[in-house]
């Protein structure tokens, strides 16, 4: 069945690095663009990979639908832990048939920023298993 990994996190917890991260994993690259994007991949093995990191409330229908749109295998999203972000992954995985995984992100204080990158990288693993795992199974 097709996946949404939806990252969840408060305001800049790293839900966009984690994603530039899992993208990077993929596809040997970072995005282009700065800050959030969207995007697809098609990869050998793991099939059509979406990518939608724009989490913030209310901003974030539209984008993941367009990326839901393109019938993806997995999509990796992200969503603010509480509010209408994750209403709105809900309301279009069902529009679109897809199952929801949500991972809530690892990551330090807002202070505390001398281990982000552990946290981005630890996070975008997580992520890559659950594609390996869920690609398995099909």
């Amino acid at each position: 069945m097709k996946t949404i990994i939806c990252l969840i996190g408060r305001q800049n917890s790293g839900k966009t690095s984690s994603i530039r991260e899992v993208y990077k994993s993929i596809t040997g690259n970072y995005p282009d663009e700065e800050g959030d994007f969207n995007g697809t991949y098609q990869h050998p093995e793991f099939g059509n990979i979406g990518f939608s990191s724009w989490g913030d409330p209310g901003a974030n229908e539209e984008p993941l639908d367009e990326i839901l749109q393109m019938n993806c295998d997995f999509v990796i999203t992200a969503c603010r832990s509480k509010g209408q972000t994750i209403d709105v992954v809900e309301k279009l995985a069902n529009k679109y048939n897809y199952q929801v995984y949500y991972v809530y992100l690892m990551h330090g204080e807002r202070a505390d920023t001398k281990f982000h990158n552990i946290y981005i990288k630890s996070n975008a693993e997580a992520v890559m298993e659950m594609i390996k795992i869920g690609r398995a199974h099909v």
